[in-house]
């Protein structure tokens, strides 16, 4: 190792920085004893050579000349050799305070990710990771991140107590129970898995008083009147709600099962709509196997494009419902208020949602006598089956659900003749 001795100031670091070196040659500075600079490979770097009483001799660096000016280290070279003639250890100083600042910024990192708003995304993402429907998903996060977020902030999670979700709560009305209600059980599934996250130590909502659940809402077509009113009503809106609101009421399905069905999912020769849990996140997480009846074939065959060949055939991708081509129909609440404004022109009265005709659906099996396990499967209401596979009940029983869905078109057709 080289060593010389010449006085530390800017010129001379200047001189260095433009020669470079292999990290061995030393400079000691002429002025203060202990005080050089070692000729990095990119950039001089400032170091103090020292013996704390009672111990060996060390060297520690005080900083790169790129960062520190020649001045700056001089002086603060004079202040390590004070402190370490009064039995502080520049060396271990320093060595703490790297340690201190990396425990600061670790914690400050671990603060950083669980903060509400990432542990919410994260969360949000576990759900889909785990195969949850659109339908639950789209739940969560319309709970969490449209309301919890927006109240608290991106605070950390864990300074979150059981007052500020009570104050949550007390901030929507009462007249929103079911908003409330929703908001705590979301609130305390988050809290759960934040748990296994070790993102909180407690589910403060496990500690809370739950909401009131809100009274069911048992609305649907109730009467022959009111089926004929719907139809009539649906006859005079514009496509492609025209048709998806009839297949709703004919099928039973759920609103999305049908606003986002593709012509891949199609069997127009089966006369069938199949449904993947793994590319759609059905709400059951199983696949569903709709049967589709003659007039809903023919509905489809009216809203799919025109095959100068084939008037029989249907597109083999693509959206069904669309208004853009590339995505699935959009715009519920617009629609579903003109169709209000058409029912109650057709003499119905109630408040209308596009998930009565679900109700009304299942409603109308019970009252036509077919079997409850048949209408279950029909509506995919498959919970009820633990121990048998879905695709085994659809095969097993297909004929009967065939059948059920035939029977409500007849009588649907009966109703709005």
């Amino acid at each position: 190792m080289t060593e010389t001795k010449r006085k530390i100031n800017k010129s001379l670091v200047d001189e260095l920085t433009q020669r470079g070196g292999d990290g061995k040659a030393i400079i000691w500075d002429t002025e203060i004893t202990g005080f050089g600079v070692r000729l990095g490979k990119k950039v001089p770097v400032f170091i103090l050579g020292y013996r704390a009483p009672g111990k060996a001799y060390s060297r520690v660096s005080i900083g790169r000349a790129d960062q520190i000016s020649a001045d700056a280290a001089r002086k603060k070279a004079k202040v390590m050799i004070g402190e370490a003639a009064s039995g502080v250890d520049p060396q271990a100083e320093k060595k703490a305070r790297i340690g201190a600042a990396k425990a600061a910024a670790a914690l400050e990192r671990k603060q950083d990710h669980a903060r509400l708003s990432t542990v919410v995304g994260d969360y949000l993402a576990w759900l889909k990771k785990k195969g949850r429907s659109s339908h639950h998903i789209g739940a969560a996060r319309r709970y969490t991140e449209g309301r919890m977020v927006p109240f608290w902030g991106d605070r950390p999670i864990s300074s979150i107590t059981k007052d500020d979700a009570r104050e949550l709560l007390a901030s929507i009305p009462d007249k929103n129970s079911s908003v409330k209600h929703s908001v705590y059980t979301h609130g305390r599934a988050l809290w759960s898995w934040a748990i296994k996250e070790d993102h909180v130590e407690q589910n403060l909502w496990a500690a809370m008083h739950a909401p009131p659940k809100p009274k069911a809402r048992n609305n649907w077509l109730k009467t022959k009147a009111e089926i004929k009113s719907f139809w009539s009503a649906t006859g005079e809106i514009e496509e492609p709600w025209r048709s998806m609101c009839r297949i709703l009421l004919l099928t039973g399905a759920r609103r999305n099962e049908i606003a986002a069905m593709q012509w891949s999912e199609l069997d127009r020769d089966k006369k069938l709509l199949t449904i993947n849990a793994n590319e759609r996140g059905t709400k059951t997480r199983h696949d569903y196997f709709i049967p589709l009846v003659d007039e809903v074939v023919a509905m489809l065959d009216d809203v799919a494009p025109d095959d100068p060949d084939n008037s029989e055939t249907w597109p083999s991708e693509g959206y069904v419902f669309t208004t853009t081509g590339k995505s699935a129909v959009s715009g519920f609440s617009k629609a579903v208020a003109r169709l209000r404004g058409l029912l109650k022109k057709h003499g119905y009265s109630r408040h209308f949602r596009l998930h009565d005709l679900r109700r009304t659906h299942a409603t109308g099996l019970e009252q036509l006598r077919i079997r409850p396990d048949i209408g279950l499967l029909a509506q995919n209401k498959i919970s009820t089956f633990k121990n048998l596979a879905p695709s085994y009940l659809w095969y097993a029983y297909e004929k009967e659900i065939r059948e059920a869905q035939e029977q409500w078109r007849d009588h649907v057709l009966e109703c709005v003749k």
